[in-house]
């Protein structure tokens, strides 16, 4: 099911200072999109909704869904207020049929007549399928980018990359999820795109996020000195680029070897400098490697009571950092964090079990294993900003590491499929 998240004050704020806008939606409506996933796109466009000032001289939406032929729900001057907006939404039918993209966005050109001069004005695409071979996209998008249209494609399921970029015109504004519910991953991305263009005001895009992360890194004996003083610089790097602060980003941290071990809780510090120094203050200890117990004692600090926000719906996230194979069963633990809706990314680092990090991150999406910590210690070259975004920047800086050490003839085994 579709979760609606708790929008942060920063974000709101940056949105609202976004006066004008003409934004148009073009949502897949063909056959091979289930009723339930049609009603999750609409709640995708809903939460749109509720990040801008809706408006006649602010924001304003439309809203076209199509199959074999393009049907207009309402234009870009039809609703004044958020409410009413919202309501058009929640109405709109699943009409079902064959996927005609390129033709949808053909009609495209004609509704954005009725646009603003001199407005930004964007067009998001949302499509879980190619279209039709006889339909092709390219043209027609590249007709509505010339007219200064800023295009975001965004695929789920069985949706084509290539055809993506086409319309899009740029990788950068192509999103891919594999299934519905993870659109509202994305949702901020987009979001913050519009109300921040260009790469503009990089500060305010960092510090515009919530989210719970809790470290959990493995102090076994497997793990050398040497290494275990490496991971705690990664882990500090990677703290490092967040916004630490009791109403953004929450930080919680626990070690484990033969037995979990408790270091701190997601409410006990509010400012970064001081989880840095606590991070500093860690010790290595030794021992087998027990990542079931491990998970099944991290269970309790996405508790309400040790800090976490999970029941106002901000986000959840555990980093796994860990290079052994586990000696107990991590598979029925792992479930019981992911049921409570805690994105878990398992960084694997030397001789690693693949099977069971994968059972612990339930996606290789969230899965990244390198050949030793050294190589991990490329890793934080590349800039981490925020939680959400955690996926998609971790595999770039993995990305990126594969092709320097391949250079230097170092193998690095690469799980992680590239494009999140």
């Amino acid at each position: 099911s579709f979760h609606r998240l708790q929008r942060c004050q920063c974000c709101r704020h940056l949105c609202e200072r976004k006066d004008e806008a003409d934004i148009f939606f073009l949502m897949d409506a063909s056959g091979s999109i289930v009723d339930e996933d049609f009603s999750v796109m609409k709640k995708f466009i809903i939460e749109f909704i509720h990040a801008f000032n809706i408006g006649p001289k602010h924001i304003r939406m439309g809203l076209v869904k199509y199959s074999d032929d393009p049907v207009l729900e309402f234009d870009l001057a039809a609703y004044s207020d958020a409410r009413k907006l919202e309501r058009a939404v929640e109405y709109t039918e699943h009409i079902r049929g064959r996927t005609f993209t390129g033709k949808a966005l053909s009609k495209m050109g004609d509704l954005f007549v009725s646009r603003r001069q001199n407005v930004p004005t964007y067009l998001i695409v949302i499509t879980d399928g190619k279209s039709d071979e006889s339909d092709p996209v390219r043209i027609p998008a590249e007709k509505l980018r010339a007219q200064g249209i800023k295009i975001y494609a965004i695929g789920v399921k069985d949706s084509n990359e290539a055809e993506l970029v086409e319309i899009a015109g740029d990788p950068k504004r192509t999103f891919q999820v594999t299934n519905f519910d993870a659109l509202k991953s994305i949702k901020e991305d987009v979001i913050r795109d519009i109300c921040i263009p260009d790469g503009k005001d990089s500060l305010s895009r960092q510090n515009c996020e919530e989210a719970d992360v809790v470290f959990l890194l493995d102090r076994s004996s497997s793990i050398t000195p040497e290494n275990y003083t490496i991971m705690l610089n990664f882990t500090k790097e990677l703290v490092k680029t967040l916004d630490v602060r009791k109403d953004f980003i929450r930080v919680g941290c626990a070690q484990f070897a033969s037995a979990p071990h408790h270091e701190f809780y997601l409410s006990d510090y509010t400012e970064k400098k001081d989880v840095m120094s606590r991070i500093d203050r860690l010790s290595y200890i030794g021992g087998n490697t027990y990542l079931g117990e491990a998970l099944k004692h991290i269970k309790d600090y996405f508790d309400a009571s040790h800090g976490s926000r999970r029941s106002v719906g901000i986000p959840q996230n555990l980093v796994l950092i860990s290079d052994g194979d586990s000696h107990d069963d991590v598979e029925e633990a792992a479930d019981s964090l992911r049921a409570l809706g805690i994105v878990v990314f398992a960084i694997a680092v030397g001789d690693v079990h693949d099977l069971q990090l994968l059972q612990i991150a339930g996606t290789p999406e969230r899965l990244f294993t390198v050949q030793n910590f050294k190589v991990v210690k490329k890793l934080i070259n590349h800039q981490v900003s925020i939680p959400t975004f955690f996926n998609r920047a971790l595999l770039q800086a993995f990305t990126k590491t594969f092709e320097t050490q391949s250079k230097a003839n170092v193998k690095v085994r690469m799980t992680a499929p590239q494009n999140p």
